[in-house]
């Protein structure tokens, strides 16, 4: 049978019409009949990956290799993603080995230029225990070959050393390894979990591979030297002078083919002998036409901007060489020809109604397949998924059998098994011919495919998670109490965690993980807040007295909401094609927060009430996007845009960027930047009267008496923060006039308050991009050491750096001195005082990188973004302001390059408490995506201010924000008709061991976050969940599959309103009530089926077996659905 399935997909001649899934099987079978490489070419990274999906469902990892296109733009003044450039890297040197494999490329990713084979090879270096090598000089050698150094190496292609210690991750590498030296001999060889740090096994030997396509060998710049001056700009010299001091600039891939004599491409790594699976010759023409044109694109705007670029014709491979090069390989076939005219047969399964218990349908198809002699491959994604389906088939009478996709290809057809595999199957389909069936495990219990898409975290506001023993904490029915960890308790011989709080008195309350609901951290004035005593009455009071309050602020904000849905807006067209084109030339993968703040923007903007919505999400995260968006929107629809920023840095940086995305399309934009200072700011204000300005972008005289607008339609308020009182008021005029859209990663604390009570719409953009890194932050003395190995170390590594001193009368005597200190940096100096056309060519050299050091006042404090500044050192710290530390910060760790903060403290002398509590805040808010829950814990010390003129900070304090929050929403549900049934919160009673262990997931913190997820996650989303905790800590302990099980069934209890679930003596207890929501046929039909009864007191009785306890638990509740 094998040999039939491989003859049969093997010798394919052409593979178009056929599933993608049918498609993998069919070049993983060309590999395995042929034993020779297969390149399969695919039309984007997208289908690469779904490729690398199905092709894993077939063969090792070993057997697929992907050589991905780089993740910039052609002629981006930025590098690709370490990821990308490690499987590049990977992919080319296995190909330098015997071992054969399936090879996935886009076709972007064939036409680039990459280092020679040759080059390549020279270039590997291998290491043994027991040889000596010389650390410096390998050092050296690594910078050159693309590493970077670092304190503590977080990613692939870096590298630091410590004393006798060296760390090394390169690509090809599962995991980085540590050298551990005396002298120069290489003593021991140990790979090491980069999470944790600590070694993992010993090894006897490494091989080494360049982390980057650009290796800088001396011989290599020799060759680029003289072509890059012939490319005629003065940034060459800049460019030219960096590579003779080792520091690799950020986009020097493309200069790549300036470096090598005879540049290399992945099909010069081929053997001639391989096997290719390409497009047909037309389809390839119009993918280069296309590539090409981007090329140029790139080209140009390259040119416009002053950069040095080499030419599209000399950057990337013709389409005649391309052509000669796919055609010289021994055997071609086409992914563009139909298939269907030979004999294979294969049929896709239907897609049915999928039902949350399965699908029935598919579940009988597959029974019959068994019976019809047919062997049935089940791919699943996950543990969870295979236990229901094994389950789901046992009771049909059908024994599944794990298994491997080695052995589809070694055996199957006419057994009638069914096997389960572990893998991502994009798709099943029917090999009737040769007895075979292939299904995903989706197909079969219409779970959703999540492989982009994570499941959803908690939500951004979810101080609970951050909780510290001894912190308050607010129990719903119990009152404050004090937090004192999470303790692991037996009862009744199962083993649980429970949080252990304690109250006035000494007393103790211990709440099952599980009913964490209950559970708020305390948000008030942190400094006087009342602990209650178990069973006292202060607590009834307090929630008693702040319902009252509630209840008057209910209907002022019921008054409120009708004042907002009678103002009448203009509805905007948010479905015009141009629009989706717009959205397509983003050239970054936006996250998932990211395009649900679009989409309730666009919701926004469609609708005929005025919108007021604020978009908060951290520094770098998107933000802007979203604004553009909006901001076509508007101006597709005829309307005007006003953009209003704080700054004229800000405001000129947007110029640039609204101008580069909207240059394709008939949209005029222009800036203000200071009013009626010059003829040209007149005239943009006469065409803006006029019509003439579609967005116009400006500081705070943008919405002065001045400035006046023919059909203003959307304000975009950038900053926020940065505005005082009075513009905010005039801001506030406008919300009934106009849509409203506010960027802001640092809400004060009346405007966050205002967005959470519901007041104004509020959307979190909280996923970081791909690729981003925390940023590391440091607090020290000034120091010149210190500073010079800040500054130092990110020149090294082809960066730039800020340095804030925010007094101008000093600013240039620091500029001097930092110069003093390195003499390989280039300093410039920028505060707002200079003469703007000073300012802007300050500012202009240090985005083409002439300067790599700009010593800088607080000036570019908002909305700078320059990606190659990865490190920002900030003196006289503790002068700043909490959210402007933050904000300044956010200025570095905008690429793929981990930033890094230098806070600097006076060199003598105490600094005062109130900046000593910041530095603190700023240091443990480093982590991604801060900026909200900083801005929340500046709320609790400032207070939220008066929401409608009536000061309720007081009640606040007594119950704790959330709950004030809670009550106040359900006040007003209660006033509009709309009062909710109360929420069941299932007891559950059953002896399984159900927790986290330690030694699993070590950080308390991270711990409380996965048991609030898993108890408010629904059923479907556990899957995805459990795969998350599998790829983060590994295969999941029993205690943890456990949980994952008490939690389906919590959700699918509160889902039917089921109030209790215990067992005592193999006989399950279910508890229901008049509410409940079950079919009472299906009852009566599962009573005579387990033998089971209805006991008067409200509960059914079930006999079970405590070995298939979950099974059957799992089943009972299920069958009454």
């Amino acid at each position: 049978m094998a040999n039939r399935l491989l003859d049969a997909l093997g010798s394919l001649s052409a593979t178009g019409f056929l599933p993608p899934s049918l498609q993998a099987l069919a070049a993983a079978c060309m590999l395995r009949r042929d034993r020779r490489n297969v390149l399969w070419i695919v039309q984007d990274s997208e289908d690469m990956e779904k490729a690398e999906d199905d092709l894993l469902c077939f063969l090792g990892p070993d057997q697929v290799r992907l050589f991905p296109p780089y993740d910039v733009r052609p002629y981006q003044d930025d590098s690709p993603s370490r990821e990308i450039m490690a499987r590049r890297i990977a992919t080319l040197y296995s190909l330098t080995t015997s071992n054969p494999a399936v090879i996935v490329a886009p076709l972007r990713a064939l036409v680039g230029y990459t280092v020679p084979r040759e080059e390549l090879l020279e270039a590997v270096i291998p290491l043994k225990a027991g040889t000596e090598v010389n650390r410096d000089d390998l050092s050296t050698r690594l910078v050159g070959m693309g590493y970077t150094r670092e304190a503590l190496i977080d990613d692939v292609g870096q590298f630091s050393v410590r004393g006798s210690i060296m760390d090394i991750f390169s690509p090809a590498m599962d995991a980085p390894v540590r050298l551990d030296m005396f002298g120069d001999e290489i003593t021991a060889i140990k790979a090491f979990d980069i999470r944790s740090q600590r070694t993992t096994r010993e090894l006897s030997s490494v091989t080494l591979l360049p982390a980057g396509e650009v290796i800088l060998d001396p011989r290599f710049i020799r060759n680029a030297r003289p072509r890059m001056r012939r490319l005629g700009e003065d940034r060459v010299r800049v460019l030219i002078e960096d590579l003779e001091q080792g520091i690799r600039t950020p986009g020097i891939e493309s200069y790549l083919v300036l470096f090598y004599e005879r540049p290399g491409s992945l099909l010069d790594y081929l053997p001639r002998a391989s096997t290719v699976m390409t497009p047909d010759t037309e389809e390839i023409e119009a993918l280069c036409k296309e590539i090409f044109d981007s090329y140029a694109h790139g080209y140009e705007r390259a040119r416009a901007h002053g950069r040095a670029a080499v030419e599209p014709g000399e950057a990337i491979l013709k389409r005649d060489v391309l052509g000669d090069l796919i055609g010289g390989f021994a055997r071609s076939v086409s992914t563009t020809r139909s298939c269907l005219e030979g004999a294979l047969e294969f049929r896709q399964m239907q897609p049915h109604a999928q039902a949350g218990t399965g699908s029935e349908a598919v579940f009988d198809r597959v029974v019959s397949l068994v019976h019809g002699r047919h062997d049935v491959f089940v791919f699943s994604s996950s543990e969870l998924l295979t236990e229901r389906i094994a389950y789901a088939l046992s009771n049909r009478g059908i024994p599944t059998d794990p298994s491997d996709g080695d052995f589809l290809m070694r055996q199957g057809g006419f057994t009638s098994r069914v096997r389960i595999i572990e893998g991502v199957l994009s798709s099943g389909f029917i090999l009737p011919g040769l007895g075979v069936a292939l299904l995903s495990a989706e197909e079969l219990l219409g779970a959703r495919r999540r492989r982009r898409k994570g499941p959803s975290g908690p939500p951004i506001y979810d101080p609970f998670t951050q909780l510290n023993v001894g912190d308050a904490v607010v129990h719903r029915d119990n009152g404050i109490g004090v937090f004192k960890g999470v303790v692991r308790l037996e009862v009744s011989g199962t083993s649980s965690d429970y949080v252990l709080l304690e109250y006035l008195g000494g007393d103790r309350l211990y709440v099952p993980v599980y009913r964490l609901s209950l559970l708020q951290r305390y948000v008030g004035d942190v400094d006087h807040y009342t602990v209650d005593r178990l069973g006292g009455t202060r607590w009834i009071t307090a929630r008693a007295k702040a319902g009252q309050s509630v209840a008057k602020l209910a209907g002022d904000l019921l008054e409120l909401y009708a004042t907002r849905q009678t103002a009448r807006g203009v509805s905007l067209d948010t479905s015009h094609p141009l629009i989706r084109e717009f959205e397509d030339s983003f050239p970054y993968v936006e996250t998932d927060d990211q395009l649900k703040a679009v989409e309730e923007t666009y919701a926004d903007l469609a609708s005929t009430r005025p919108m007021d919505r604020l978009v908060c999400g951290d520094v770098g995260y998107g933000k802007t996007e979203v604004a553009l968006r909006a901001a076509f929107v508007a101006a597709m629809s005829g309307r005007q845009v006003a953009v209003l920023v704080p700054t004229t840095l800000l405001a000129h940086q947007h110029l640039v960027t609204f101008r580069d995305r909207m240059e394709k399309w008939p949209v005029r934009v222009e800036a203000l930047s200071s009013m009626g200072a010059s003829s040209g700011n007149r005239e943009i204000l006469a065409d803006l009267e006029a019509g003439r300005v579609d967005i116009v972008i400006g500081t705070h005289a943008l919405i002065s008496e001045r400035t006046k607008f023919r059909d203003l339609g959307l304000l975009i308020v950038d900053e926020e923060h940065r505005f005082g009182v009075r513009h905010k008021e005039k801001i506030k005029s406008m919300r009934s006039e106009v849509d409203v859209l506010t960027l802001t990663a640092t809400p004060i604390p009346r405007t966050l308050n205002m967005a959470i009570s519901g007041l104004r719409e509020l959307s979190v953009i909280e996923t970081p991009p791909a690729e981003r890194k925390s940023i590391d932050t440091v607090i020290a003395r000034f120091d010149d050491e210190e500073i010079m190995s800040a500054i130092t170390r990110e020149l090294e590594r082809g960066g730039q750096v800020f340095f804030v001193h925010n007094t101008v009368s000093t600013i240039e005597a620091m500029a001097r001195h930092i110069q003093s200190l390195c003499g390989q940096a280039r300093v410039g100096v920028a505060h707002g005082q200079m003469p703007r056309p000073r300012l802007n060519k300050v500012m202009a050299g240090f985005l083409d990188r002439t300067t790599n050091v700009l010593v800088t006042s607080a000036i570019i404090s908002a909305g700078i973004d320059i990606p190659n500044a990865n490190t920002i050192i900030i003196n006289r710290a503790d002068k700043f302001g909490l959210a402007d530390l933050y904000q300044l910060r956010g200025r570095v760790g905008r690429s793929k390059v981990k930033g890094f903060c230098l806070l600097l403290l006076p060199e003598l002398g105490q600094i005062t408490r109130d900046a000593r509590k910041r530095l603190a805040a700023i240091k443990e808010y480093e982590s991604l995506g801060a900026g909200f829950h900083m801005a929340m814990r500046d709320m609790e010390i400032r207070g939220v201010g008066d929401i409608l003129g009536k000061a309720q900070w007081g009640h606040v304090t007594a119950i704790g924000y959330e709950l004030y929050q809670e009550m106040l929403k359900d006040a007003v549900d209660k006033l509009q008709g709309r009062e909710p049934a109360a929420e069941v919160d299932p007891e559950i009673r059953i002896s399984l061991d159900a927790f986290i262990p330690e030694d699993y997931c070590p950080d308390q913190h991270l711990r409380l976050g996965l048991y609030k997820r898993l108890f408010s996650a629904s059923a479907d989303e556990l899957m995805a969940i459990a795969d998350e905790l599998k790829d983060l800590y590994g295969p999941l302990p029993q205690p943890v599959r456990s949980l994952l099980f008490i939690s389906e069934v919590r959700d699918v209890m509160k889902k039917m309103r089921f109030r209790k679930l215990e067992m005592f003596d193999e006989v399950l207890r279910l508890h229901v009530s008049r509410d409940s929501i079950m079919d009472l046929e299906k009852m009566k039909r599962l009573l005579e089926r387990k033998k089971g009864r209805l006991r008067p007191e409200g509960f059914l009785e079930l006999p079970v077996t405590e070995s298939r306890l979950t099974d059957e638990i799992r089943e009972t509740l299920y069958a009454l659905a």
